[in-house]
């Protein structure tokens, strides 16, 4: 196996686009941040870099991403690839990873690093929606004049879900709309009880998130007819299949995404990395 190493997005992804495009549900993550740049969106915390793994034959085996300020993400592959990616990268200054519990094990090792997880999420799947009760009020199209709610949101969202790190709100909603994804809220009469993302579908499936409905406005079921609306929405319009990540230690998110059609697919970490 050979690694390879660069900040050039474009020969990366000439490289890897194969790879990642036979697991769209495995590598949603690298497929949306190559989706981002394919179409003209940028990372401008720092300069993003990119590594992929190649076998005898000069087929990529394995790839990895960095987008500052986000951890390294890994893709779906064996340890074999991970660990050789680890180790090309053993100089560079890699905080954590997220991934597949197995891959970013054998990342860490291959760069001669502890890891710590810091949280441990399920992978859903959905192909069908499974139409959940009705409840009062409708989905809207975020507006402008939503931001200032959005952001307050997201915050909210942050620290709820423990995220490590997490870039600019504003900055990174922008680029979602501007590339092909879309933000939701549901309303109830003139208030908004609750917020719904999906990222632009690459190689067929869209990533739902952040779903967020604010503690005052939960168990009233807003969330699951909103994510329904947008995979039903995504599935219309020729995705063919949504999926998104969620706590694992959450019963009720997990909870709610079955009932509306979503299966258990995979398992990922996020950990932070550590000096050995």
């Amino acid at each position: 196996m050979q690694a390879h190493v660069t900040t050039d997005f474009a020969s990366y992804d000439a490289a890897v686009a194969a790879f990642l495009a036979r697991d769209p549900v495995g590598n949603t993550v690298l497929l949306t941040i190559a989706g981002v740049l394919r179409a003209g969106g940028s990372y401008d915390a720092g300069e993003p870099w990119f590594a992929w793994v190649t076998d005898d034959d000069g087929a990529a085996v394995g790839a990895v991403a960095r987008t500052p300020p986000y951890l390294v993400a890994v893709a779906a592959m064996p340890d074999g690839p991970a660990t050789a990616l680890g180790a090309a990268l053993s100089g560079h200054d890699l905080l954590g990873a997220v991934g597949s519990p197995d891959a970013v094990a054998a990342f860490a090792r291959g760069a001669g690093r502890r890891h710590t997880v810091r949280m441990r999420e399920v992978q859903h799947v959905l192909r069908e929606v499974v139409r959940p009760a009705p409840v009062e009020g409708e989905a809207r199209h975020y507006t402008p004049e939503d931001g200032a709610r959005y952001v307050a949101w997201m915050e909210g969202f942050h620290a709820e879900a423990g995220l490590l790190v997490h870039g600019d709100a504003m900055r990174s909603l922008a680029q979602r709309l501007s590339t092909g994804g879309a933000l939701w809220l549901w309303w109830v009469g003139s208030e908004p009880v609750c917020m719904v993302g999906r990222s632009a579908p690459v190689a067929g499936v869209p990533r739902i998130g952040p779903v967020w409905t604010p503690p005052e406005h939960r168990r009233r079921g807003y969330a699951a007819a909103l994510t329904a609306h947008v995979c039903t929405g995504a599935l219309a319009a020729g995705a063919s299949a949504c999926t998104l990540f969620a706590d694992e230690a959450n019963a009720t998110a997990n909870g709610v995404y079955r009932r509306i059609g979503f299966t258990p697919a995979a398992r990922a970490v996020e950990a932070v990395f550590h000096q050995s």
